[in-house]
């Protein structure tokens, strides 16, 4: 089951995002990412947070066209986005595209980072999408292959622990069954040389960052 969850954080209200969601099996709002949802013309099937961000006229409106809402308390131990994803994963996801996770604050960025690569998701292909860019969650033993045009910036950044066994194929410098290290910054900046990257990792979790065209 193919479901986008979109957070509170900033979002591009472009074709592409309303496509995004117009061609998911199910969409779940995190509190204020419902606002996000009705302004791109689509009614999540669940909201779920403590509601302290989202418009309550939209609340209401979403209850009367049938949207469930799951309201916890403010004082809670989950964030709304951890709760969003949880309730992905009950309903069966096999793929989740994440909207929304960045915004102006340093610590929700790096605690959603964490939220997203959690071991509980590494039964599921998670994206995250902010604007031009992709940040996919790769855990090992695993191989994605990424539609890119050349030069198009790929980086890969181990999260957790170093990522073993390393290997690509199409990037300007390739690895091959190598580790990059969590506390190094090796995988910046790679770009793409062919239509088509491919990343393999043996063990750890890897993110695979694309982004536009690089201009050196």
């Amino acid at each position: 089951m193919k479901t986008v969850v979109v957070a509170a954080g900033d979002l591009s209200y472009g074709e592409r995002e309303r496509q995004l969601l117009r061609g998911a099996d199910r969409v779940i709002a995190a509190d204020g990412g419902l606002d996000h949802c009705v302004a791109l013309g689509v009614w999540p099937h669940l909201v779920v947070g403590d509601l302290d961000s989202a418009s309550p006229d939209l609340i209401d409106e979403a209850v009367r066209r049938g949207t469930a809402v799951a309201r916890h308390p403010r004082d809670k131990n989950h964030t709304d986005l951890e709760l969003a994803l949880q309730s992905a994963i009950e309903f069966g996801a096999s793929s989740i595209e994440v909207l929304a996770v960045f915004g102006g604050r340093l610590d929700h960025a790096l605690g959603n980072v964490a939220v997203v690569t959690a071991v509980k998701l590494r039964s599921v292909n998670v994206t995250v999408r902010d604007g031009a860019w992709t940040m996919t969650v790769l855990h090992g033993p695993g191989t994605e292959e990424f539609a890119v045009l050349p030069g198009q910036v790929v980086s890969l950044l181990p999260r957790g622990a170093d990522a073993s066994g390393v290997s690509t194929s199409g990037l300007r410098w390739p690895l091959d069954r190598e580790t990059l290290a969590v506390d190094e910054a090796r995988g910046v900046s790679n770009s793409a040389v062919a239509a088509v990257v491919t990343v393999s990792i043996e063990s750890g979790c890897l993110l695979v960052v694309c982004g536009p065209p690089s201009q050196d």
